[in-house]
């Protein structure tokens, strides 16, 4: 029973290579230290070189399973430091994004009280870095679009200012969102004239978010304080449901 409260507390959407698809699944103690501890790699994984450290983490991490223990707190933090630093996963970011939302989901569940973590959107949060995580979610996926849209196949790869200016957000999200905004104008342009319809969807959900963001409790006092791990749930959320619709268009 304890073991599958983990795994209830733990599982998220994970890419399968072998199944060609995403399946729901727990990581193992051994990729979470890992990815809490270790640096990338020139293959594109992500690990940790210190072998006691990462012995002792994972000993760590033993009674959450067999003992129903709580996450230790410095695992999450340091987890979240990580997210934070996006440049410093090229190859493995999808990966460490989906180690990420399994510690932080074990995290609230442990210390919130939450009785749900989920990985689908839910549009009617009203948590400030929730949202904030959404907003970048929905520019990113915009200039990536624009960039797709009549462009040269060099232009689809190139890394969004979203990517860029990821950390900055993280540490100042107000501030950080009016440089973006600005830097995004160009792309919404050339995705009017190539894709209309598209251009007017992200106008309005953009515009949704941003309302929902200014109408929250003492906006204007957080509008800049540093994003909680919430942020990462709302980008991750927000960005699969974009993806979602696309692919059922």
């Amino acid at each position: 029973e304890r073991v599958e409260d983990w795994y209830h507390s733990t599982n998220w959407m994970y890419y399968s290579k072998e199944k060609g698809r995403y399946i729901i699944q727990t990581p193992s103690l051994f990729r979470l230290t890992d990815t809490i501890f270790g640096i990338e790699n020139e293959k594109g994984f992500v690990e940790c070189k210190e072998s006691k450290l990462r012995t002792k983490t994972i000993e760590r991490l033993i009674p959450c399973i067999i003992d129903h223990k709580k996450l230790p707190q410095d695992l999450k933090n340091r987890m979240l430091h990580n997210i934070c630093n996006r440049s410093s996963y090229d190859k493995s970011w999808n990966s460490v994004l989906a180690v990420a939302c399994s510690i932080f989901k074990k995290y609230q569940l442990d210390y919130l009280n939450k009785r749900k973590v989920s990985e689908m959107l839910d549009t009617s949060t009203l948590n400030i870095s929730y949202l904030y995580g959404r907003l970048l979610a929905v520019y990113e996926k915009l200039e990536q679009d624009a960039l797709k849209s009549g462009a040269s196949g060099n232009d689809e790869k190139r890394t969004t200012n979203a990517e860029r200016l990821w950390t900055a957000y993280t540490k100042m999200p107000g501030r950080t969102l009016r440089i973006l905004e600005e830097k995004i104008r160009p792309y919404k342009d050339r995705l009017k004239k190539n894709r209309y319809g598209t251009a007017i969807y992200y106008d309005k959900l953009l515009t949704e978010i941003l309302n929902q963001l200014n109408g929250t409790e003492s906006f204007g006092q957080k509008k800049n304080r540093a994003l909680d791990e919430n942020f990462v749930f709302g980008y991750y959320a927000q960005k699969q449901d974009l993806y979602r619709k696309q692919e059922n268009k």
